[in-house]
């Protein structure tokens, strides 16, 4: 077989391969290692000393990166991707100590950045997503959740999975689908909350799927918002039109979107700081996804944590995300999140980067093709110019990638320059 680029050696190869893990080498990693890409996928993965003579090399591509540490490419599974505007004066009102729902209670919240989302243009919309998907490409993120959620309107829905589609086709970056039009419930609708219900189950969700804009459906259920019943109903009705499910749950109170999201063996379940003890069994038996956002909870200045700590001991599959939106977490550094779940749920460096890559590839629905430099994986690696992979995690975002791939081809990584917030 003839080889179209071929790495080696690698000095530090991350593979996160079931071939290569073990009690002493969780992440699968070799020195001296090579991977032989054809297309865009990866044909080989091993030793450099034993590449196998069937593979012709004669007119490949190689990359001598011995210097180097390459990891598959990150995935960011969990972000709103698409809104205009910002919401810099809500940091101030949490300051003095409003909590978020006496924010959203006041008209902030969800709900101004839908009013300030409505102003901006499709064109307006697709610009800041490009200059967005650009930044986090820079970072060797190389495949991105997205949600809707920011129009609360039949149309404002579709405009922003149409734009999320435009994205997904002309950036080198891959971007997964999500509906969110149950985010909250719009200033329209607070006097006949059922009436946005019946509109999202009977509009909205048929026009999503004929059009074929989504993969996922999410809901937030929460006090205040959406309780278990109706979320149940909505998800219920988005897995019968043959969307998979997302649940944001147990952010800021037990709320019992977690048992709920195990119950209907959602993807995943999302945020979960007051996740509780007893609901984490039922994860494990169903394979949903925690996916956890630090960067929330810490901008939402919150005391509470998730079980961590137990969802790994039971061997729940744990995922780290920017939850990248106007609000509670403007931040779309996954290098940054890493470092602070690190920090915040004490955790090595192995987790953190099983965090972001294979178990985010099963957030996201792709743990046959990434999350892993294995043969049969789509190409999609972060070569980083360092000696010891954990400082990819350890340090503040200050160490970037020299270079990216993604399906098989060297990314351009032009530094964004332009801001990646409005002031509508």
């Amino acid at each position: 077989m003839k080889i179209d680029r071929a790495l080696a050696p690698v000095g530090t190869l991350v593979t996160l391969s079931d071939r290569f893990e073990g009690d002493e080498n969780p992440l699968g990693i070799l020195s001296k290692g090579a991977v032989l890409i054809k297309d865009d996928e990866i044909v080989w993965v091993g030793k450099q000393d034993d590449v196998p003579s069937e593979f012709d090399l004669s007119e490949a591509d190689i990359q001598d990166l011995s210097e180097d540490t390459v990891f598959p490419g990150f995935i960011d599974c969990h972000t709103h991707l698409v809104f205009g505007g910002s919401r810099a004066n809500e940091f101030d009102m949490r300051v003095r100590g409003d909590s978020y729902l006496e924010i959203l209670q006041a008209g902030g919240g969800i709900n101004a950045t839908v009013r300030m989302t409505r102003e901006a243009s499709f064109d307006e919309l697709y610009d800041l997503g490009m200059r967005r998907l650009d930044a986090m490409l820079r970072e060797g993120v190389t495949t991105v959740e997205a949600k809707s959620g920011y129009g609360l309107t039949l149309e404002g829905e579709l405009r922003l999975l149409e734009v999320i589609q435009a994205l997904n086709r002309d950036h080198v970056v891959d971007v997964v689908p999500t509906f969110l039009g149950a985010h909250t419930i719009p200033e329209t609708f607070k006097t006949n909350p059922r009436e946005y219900v019946d509109l999202v189950i009977h509009e909205m969700l048929p026009a999503v799927v004929e059009r074929g804009l989504a993969e996922f459906c999410d809901i937030f259920c929460e006090e205040g918002v959406y309780d278990v019943e109706t979320s149940r109903e909505i998800l219920e009705a988005a897995r019968g039109r043959g969307l998979k499910l997302k649940v944001h749950a147990d952010q800021l109170t037990a709320s019992g979107g977690g048992r709920l999201a195990a119950e209907l063996r959602a993807t995943s379940a999302e945020h979960l700081e007051y996740l509780r003890e007893e609901d984490i069994p039922a994860f494990k038996e169903a394979g949903t996804v925690a996916v956890l956002l630090p960067i929330a909870a810490m901008y939402l200045m919150m005391e509470k944590v998730p079980p961590v700590k137990s969802l790994l001991e039971q061997g729940v599959p744990v995922a780290f995300a920017t939850d990248f939106n106007p609000g509670s977490a403007p931040c779309l550094s996954l290098l940054t999140t890493m470092t602070m779940a690190a920090i915040l749920y004490r955790l090595p460096s192995d987790e953190v980067l099983r965090g972001v890559t294979v178990h985010a590839a099963r957030a996201v629905g792709r743990e046959a093709r990434l999350g892993k430099v294995e043969a049969g994986f789509q190409a999609d690696l972060a070569v980083f110019s360092v000696g010891d992979h954990r400082l990819v995690v350890t340090t503040f975002g200050g160490i970037l990638p020299s270079r990216v791939m993604k399906r098989g081809r060297w990314a351009s990584l032009s530094a964004p320059c332009e801001p990646i917030m409005t002031t509508l």
